[in-house]
């Protein structure tokens, strides 16, 4: 098992690699170019990185079932991660839409892994 320090940047590359990703969606939709493969596979890769990072670190801070409510809604925004993939490559909404969506999770998100409100 790797130490907490790891899953750390693990996570935190996973993170990187999905914001790059839905980055490139975003341009490719304002300026209607043609979709790039390369973003859904960083998406791919950046998901299975967060999942990765996030439940070693879990077990490395000793956190087990049933989770706090933190972790629970943090899961919750991963899949809404996962599932706007689908609303960015099909145009659902408008890119700053999307954009303001987005940036909103991951505030959210940060706020929950920093704080542990609940």
């Amino acid at each position: 098992m790797l130490n907490l320090f790891v899953y750390k940047w693990i996570h935190l590359a996973g993170v990187f690699l999905v914001f790059l990703a839905f980055g490139g969606l975003l341009v490719e939709q304002k300026f209607k170019l043609a979709k790039q493969r390369w973003a859904s596979i960083s998406h791919g890769v950046g998901m299975f990185l967060l999942l990765l990072g996030g439940f070693g670190m879990l077990a490395r801070l000793g956190i087990h079932w049933p989770w706090p409510g933190w972790i629970v809604l943090k899961l919750g925004i991963w899949i809404v991660f996962g599932f706007w993939l689908v609303v960015t490559r099909r145009n659902w909404l408008p890119p700053a839409v999307s954009y303001t969506v987005l940036f909103g999770l991951a505030l959210a998100a940060t706020y929950f892994a920093l704080w542990k409100p609940f």
